[in-house]
């Protein structure tokens, strides 16, 4: 991610940006010394980055390191004045780049919208911290909080392991013969796969990625996610599984290809251990898919459980690894080996104890897209929603959103009849069919029943005398 960063330097593309809204009064000492606190208790939150002679990175944990720390009152602001500079500070916290080799790469900004109603917005960059690590944070902090509103001493010690000490054993892990055996798993597994997916873009693809982009969130059915969920159970596999079967025909009936590579984002948490830690574990697996449109959904639904079980046994392969070990063909304009990722995952959920009394907590967009498209699917049982994450500069929002609505339809029709081929799978509702099959394809006219066509041509011509009536071969002839 260093170098990647080097690449983009200046850009917000790694920035993770949320914002946290709490009513009540807020304490902002007791808050800042919280922060603080968290950062001195994870060393991963003091990082930087320095280089050595040769430009070759290494982490430094600066112990005098203290997170960024920002304080706006816009309570004496009218309404219309306070929500525009409101926007303004969200998008400043989120979008300022950070310095990876000066630090730090954690700002909290607190923003004052009455006596009882503050924004707090977080930015952390992403090469010390992932999303698992949000809630982690939030309950450090508002355990800590807790504590110096009242004049208490912290009450959370050091944890059993820093970031750091997982690093090493990792890199020990793996210089023991296991990183041999895993490459040459995901050698076997991918070599001959596409790398491509052809998805139709709505834009010629640049020379060079440029990585701007939005965010798109459509609605999914509660019903539709139970109905995920009970297929699940019956094919004993997870409901991400059975979301990605649909995402895979959906990229089948776009593209026609029947061989198809797309990045998971997984933990990278696989012992308990790491499951309290603070820091950058997420990694991303290619998982290679075959589609046949003749086969039933529930036979892509088994192959994709069977397959992903086994992808996921090694999930802690480094990326980079497999990418220098295959030697795809590289381009600027597209991420090697996929270039398309797919999940699914919670809302960011308020701390237990909530001494912040957090009302609600809000991802921040930094208008970047990391890949050509970024799925989500929000498995809130009480708000499910699809999210895409796209490139601007190749896909039009339109497009963006018939395709998260076609995914929709997809999915729904899959987990209600899974006997259905995957060639099969509707990409339109029933009432949108009829629409475009009827209403759309409405051809018929009116046109005189008792004349013959020679007394029609003969009145067409009366009405357009001068007006083309025969065209062959670069010649024509009017009417008259």
């Amino acid at each position: 991610m260093w170098f990647l960063e080097q690449l983009t330097g200046g850009s917000p593309l790694y920035n993770i940006a949320w914002t946290m809204r709490c009513s009540g009064a807020l304490d902002a000492a007791a808050l800042q010394a919280a922060v603080n606190a968290v950062a001195e208790r994870h060393d991963v939150l003091r990082t930087r980055f320095a280089e050595d002679p040769d430009g070759v990175p290494a982490q430094v944990v600066d112990e005098a390191l203290r997170p960024e720390w920002h304080v706006t009152d816009l309570s004496m602001l009218p309404r219309r004045e306070c929500d525009s500079a409101l926007t303004a500070a969200i998008d400043r916290a989120a979008l300022d780049p950070f310095d990876l080799t000066a630090g730090p790469l954690f700002r909290v900004h607190v923003i004052r919208l009455a006596p009882v109603t503050h924004i707090i917005a977080f930015t952390v960059h992403h090469i010390i911290f992932d999303a698992w690590s949000v809630e982690l944070l939030l309950e450090d902090l508002d355990t800590l909080y807790a504590a110096y509103r009242h004049g208490h001493p912290a009450p959370l010690g050091p944890p059993q392991l820093q970031y750091g000490d997982h690093v090493r054993r990792r890199r020990r892990q793996l210089g023991e013969g296991a990183l041999e055996k895993e490459l040459t798993y995901w050698e076997h597994r991918l070599t001959g796969a596409p790398g491509v997916v052809g998805l139709s873009a709505d834009h010629p693809r640049p020379l060079l990625a440029d990585h701007r982009g939005a965010v798109l969130s459509v609605p999914l059915p509660t019903e539709c996610l139970q109905a995920v969920k009970e297929l699940a159970r019956t094919e004993r596999c997870t409901p991400f599984m059975v979301l990605f079967a649909a995402f895979a025909a959906l990229l089948h009936h776009h593209t026609g290809q029947s061989d198809l590579t797309v990045g998971i984002p997984v933990s990278g948490r696989t012992r308990a251990d790491t499951t309290e830690m603070i820091g950058l574990f997420v990694n991303i697996i290619v998982v290679r898919t075959r589609v046949a449109g003749a086969d039933e959904f529930r036979a892509l639904l088994r192959q994709v459980r069977d397959s992903m079980l086994v992808d996921l046994a090694r999930q802690e392969t480094p990326l980079d690894a497999i990418v220098q070990r295959l030697h795809p063909e590289r381009d600027r304009s597209r991420r090697p080996l996929f270039q398309h990722t797919f999940s699914a995952e919670g809302r960011i959920r308020p701390p237990d104890s909530n001494a912040l009394d957090v009302l609600s907590i809000e991802e921040v967009g930094t208008g970047t897209a990391k890949f050509d498209m970024s799925w989500t699917v929000i498995t809130d049982d009480l708000a499910p929603e699809i999210q895409v994450e796209y490139a601007t500069g190749l896909f039009d929002q339109g497009t963006v959103e018939c395709m998260a609505h076609q995914f929709r339809v997809l999915l729904s029709a899959a987990v209600d009849d899974p006997a259905l081929p995957v060639s099969s799978l509707p990409l339109l509702t029933a009432d949108e069919y009829g629409r475009v099959v009827s209403e759309c394809n409405d051809t018929d006219a009116e046109f005189p029943h008792d004349s013959t066509l020679a007394d029609l041509i003969e009145a067409q011509a009366r009405l357009t005398p001068e007006a083309p009536a025969v065209t062959a071969d670069g010649a024509t002839l009017s009417y008259r």
